[in-house]
Formats: C-alpha cells, sequence, structure tokens
C-alpha cells in the first residue's frame, strides 16, 4: 500500500516538473492595464478595465501593437461582451459599474464588419 502511494507520489512529481517547462505565458500587449473583464466572440477577442476603456482585436492577428481602444474612460467595466449586431456585423456590449459621476451602466458599441 505504501509502495502505491510513494509510485503516484513519484508520477504526480515527475508530471509536474515536466509540465511546468512545457507552459509559458505571454503577453498580449497590455501591460500595465488593470483587466476586470475578457471575453472571445464572433472573431474578436473584448477586454475590459478599470478606468482605461475596452481594448479589442481581432483574434486570427494577435501582435503586442494590434489593440483597438474603445475609450470610456474612467468607467469601472465589469462585463464585456462581443457579439452579433444584424446580418454582417458586429458590437460589444459593455457592463460597467454606476459612479457618482456617471450613472450609466450598460453601452453598446458598434465595430463593424464581419470578422471572417
Amino acid at each position: 500500500m505504501i509502495i502505491k502511494k510513494i509510485f503516484y507520489l513519484i508520477i504526480f512529481l515527475v508530471v509536474t516538473f515536466f509540465n511546468s517547462f512545457t507552459q509559458s505565458t505571454e503577453s498580449l500587449g497590455l501591460e500595465n492595464q488593470l483587466i476586470t473583464s475578457m471575453k472571445i466572440g464572433y472573431g474578436t477577442i473584448a477586454v475590459g478595465t478599470n478606468g482605461n476603456g475596452i481594448y479589442w482585436q481581432n483574434l486570427y492577428s494577435l501582435p503586442d501593437s494590434g489593440w483597438e481602444n474603445i475609450e470610456l474612460n474612467n468607467v469601472n467595466v465589469r462585463s464585456v461582451y462581443p457579439h452579433k449586431s444584424g446580418p454582417l456585423g458586429w458590437a460589444i456590449g459593455i457592463g460597467a459599474a454606476p459612479s457618482e459621476t456617471d450613472s450609466e451602466y450598460v453601452y453598446c458599441s458598434y465595430l463593424g464588419g464581419s470578422q471572417n
């Protein structure tokens, strides 16, 4: 019984050790941003921040400099939702926390054409 437990422990440690070398993180270009939400939909990745607007880019081309900004500055974004808008277009729905200076809590930004 003890040999079986030691065997499983060794297997676990070996798999964990090798797995730590195979996985790496990659920056997508939003350093120094407090990211509060992220959602992928309709070929678009949308990222909400706390006070710096919403960033988006085409999912199929993720260079570090490719982020577009929807300027909702000083808005505490809680959720983003890229969705279909019309027969060919898409938009990003934005949920925000109301504040003393801005009582709006739902925004929708139309961004345009299809993402194929």
